[in-house]
This record gives C-alpha cells, structure tokens and sequence, in this order.
C-alpha cells in the first residue's frame, strides 16, 4: 500500500480500516475515486484521471509493473525530444521551469496520466465508469445542483466498490508537484 505524505486516512469512514480488510486478487490495483485535473481542459475525457496519490496491490501486481514500463518508455520519449535535457543527456531543471504545460507533461510521463491510461488498457468497464464521470462532471459544471438520476447514482455506486479507497483516504492537497 502506498499513499502520499499529505493523504489523510479518515478516522469516522463509512469503512475504517480497522473495521473492513482491503482485499485484492493478485492481478487487481485498488486506487482512489477519478479526479478532475486542472492541467487539461475540462471538455477532454482526460480531465478525469485516477489519482496516483495512495493505491494498493499485492507485491508483483501487473498493472504496476506495466505502469512502471510504460513511465520509462514515455520517459525515454521526453530525454529523446531533447526539450529538456541537461549535459548529462537526462530530464534536467529545465521541466520545472519552461514547459508550458510542466504539470500535463509530467503527469502523463510518470503521475495520474500513465497511471490512468495503463489501467484502462487493463479495465475497459474502468475506461468506461471515466467516460461516464466527465460527462457527470460536464453536467454538473454546466448546470450547478442538478439531480443525479438513476445511471449517476449507480456509476458512484459502482465507484465506491471499484475504488474503494476513497472511503477511507482524502487525497491530500499540499500540491508539493506545483
């Protein structure tokens, strides 16, 4: 199990970790609810993106290990653009300071993108529950207070037991990455 320094663990969850053990089968990654990031534009499906700020797996989980692959294949692919290398031929300071888009950059490289994009690889029915909460997150954008009707309900029904940390975790929000 994993989770960021700034995570809070709910003391009064509706499931407390004393209460109800996490269980997980060996090829299954247990994460937060989707969030809405700020760094892509609120119209594209990619603004709903599975934080990767506490998660939990057995040891050897396949989705972490295809993760990790694929964090150093989009790693390569941002040394070999050039843009921001240093002397050494390595992502030097440079990314933190004149990329435009730094926060879509390193996300997609090695935060809450790679990690969203390989597990819907794994997942359709997950790739499928995204769709479903940005088209909720447009609506509610659009029209503040809307009613949930019967389909919403159940997709955050169907969230809670897909990703049932976030009943017990808080993403924290000391934005260390800004």
């Amino acid at each position: 199990m994993y989770s960021d320094v700034d995570d809070v663990y709910l003391a009064k969850s509706r499931f407390g970790l004393s209460e109800q053990p996490l269980t997980a089968r060996p090829d299954e990654l247990l994460t937060l609810p989707p969030v809405v990031v700020p760094w892509e534009d609120i119209n594209s499906p990619d603004s709903v993106q599975i934080g990767n700020s506490s998660f939990a797996a057995h040891p050897g989980n396949p989705i972490l290990r295809e993760a990790m692959k694929e964090m150093h294949v989009r790693y390569n692919d941002v040394v070999e653009s050039g843009l921001f290398s240093d002397k050494q031929n390595h992502i030097g300071a440079g990314i933190l300071k004149n990329a435009d888009d730094r926060m879509g950059l390193m996300s997609n490289m090695v935060g809450p993108g790679v990690l969203t994009d390989v597990i819907k690889q794994h997942d359709a029915f997950t790739g499928d529950m995204l769709s479903g909460f940005h088209a909720m997150y447009l609506k509610n954008h659009r029209h503040p207070g809307s009613k949930l009707t019967r389909a919403e309900s159940y997709l955050l029904f169907t969230a809670r037991q897909q990703m049932p940390l976030g009943s017990i975790i808080k993403p924290g929000n000391l934005h260390s990455w800004k």
